[in-house]
């Protein structure tokens, strides 16, 4: 099983948001949108927007080594965002991989109660990706011998 690096999972974030119907404002290692501000001492990954609505997106991607109350502080902080104008609540998007998916959610479920209607966690898996249909899998179609 091949790892996601940090790339990666911003790209998995970005798609899954235009899918959502947003459009992305900033978006960390993009090649033609802006870096997103920093919100407080905290980096985030796209900042997009749909209608009047806001929504952040972080990535979580290695947490060994990382202290618990940073992550609470980082989560608590950019989930009680509220837009300058309208005051509607911005939502916060957090891509994790499979080993930090249930840590995190653990986290929200017992510590952040108040604030887990604004938070949407997106878990990003590899073999999810894989996608077999059915008249693959009865080798019906016709691949290639040689994929490059």
């Amino acid at each position: 099983m091949t790892s996601l690096n940090r790339r990666d999972l911003t790209d998995k974030l970005y798609f899954k948001l235009r899918a959502a119907g947003y459009s992305t404002i900033g978006r960390r290692y993009g090649t033609y949108l802006p870096d997103p501000p920093n919100i407080g001492d905290f980096e985030i990954e796209v900042l997009a927007k749909q209608k009047k609505e806001f929504a952040i997106g972080i990535v979580l991607d290695d947490l060994s080594g990382v202290d618990v109350n940073f992550i609470k502080q980082k989560i608590r902080f950019l989930a009680e965002r509220k837009s300058t104008y309208s005051g509607n609540p911005v939502r916060l998007y957090i891509a994790l991989t499979r080993k930090n998916y249930f840590f995190v959610k653990h986290l929200i479920d017992s510590d952040l109660t108040d604030i887990s209607e604004n938070i949407e966690l997106y878990l990003v898996d590899v073999e999810g990706e894989l996608v077999i249909t059915d008249t693959a899998a009865g080798g019906k179609a016709m691949f290639p011998r040689f994929i490059n």
